[in-house]
């Protein structure tokens, strides 16, 4: 009888690393952090007001939120809900907002808002007053709190720290280790 290798430890998916995420506590955002995430990626006022709607229904604003599997294979990722394919989350990106709002717009540019379920069957409407609440209050933090001020300085730098406090980066940083760790492990992604 010839002898027998152990098992190892069975190699890491990504389907393995999102069920580990659930695990996770989420790392939700505010209504305000949302939009300014948007607005610094370039997004519209107004079509950040509605991410920000979107992202309260699909992802209740979770940066660690991930869907299960569309008809087309792929999921929604980050407080965003961005659709991607497995091999594109090979780096933590799309669990910080600023990154995933990058992700959000070229998601638009492509598909436009319809692109999002939540969009499509209006469900987002329920949000929409706490959105446009944390868009005005985004927009009087950048004038200074002077409603009828300009915004001043550096506006992109601006949004970038109501979007990211250092809170929401010490949380982020820890769990985006792991997953990049374990997506290393993933022989198939990225290649």
């Amino acid at each position: 009888m010839a002898p027998t290798t152990p098992a190892g430890p069975a190699p890491a998916t990504i389907d393995s690393l999102v069920s580990g995420l659930a695990a996770q506590p989420p790392i939700s955002l505010t209504y305000q952090e949302v939009v300014a995430a948007a607005m610094s990626a370039g997004i519209s006022d107004t079509q950040s007001v509605i991410l920000a709607a979107i992202s309260s229904v699909e992802t209740s604003r979770n940066c660690l939120a991930v869907s299960g599997r569309n008809a087309g294979g792929t999921r929604a990722w980050g407080a965003f809900a961005v659709t991607l394919p497995d091999a594109q989350v090979v780096d933590a990106g799309w669990m910080v907002p600023t990154q995933n709002a990058i992700q959000a717009k070229a998601q638009l540019a492509s598909g436009g808002l319809k692109s999002w379920p939540s969009y499509a069957s209006g469900a987002y409407l329920a949000a929409m007053p706490q959105a446009q609440m944390a868009s005005a209050q985004v927009t009087l933090q950048l004038r200074g709190g002077n409603p009828n001020g300009w915004p001043t300085g550096d506006v992109n730098g601006q949004l970038q720290k109501i979007a990211m406090p250092d809170e929401l980066r010490g949380q982020l940083a820890g769990v985006a280790l792991q997953w990049q760790a374990g997506v290393a492990l993933v022989p198939t992604v990225g290649t």
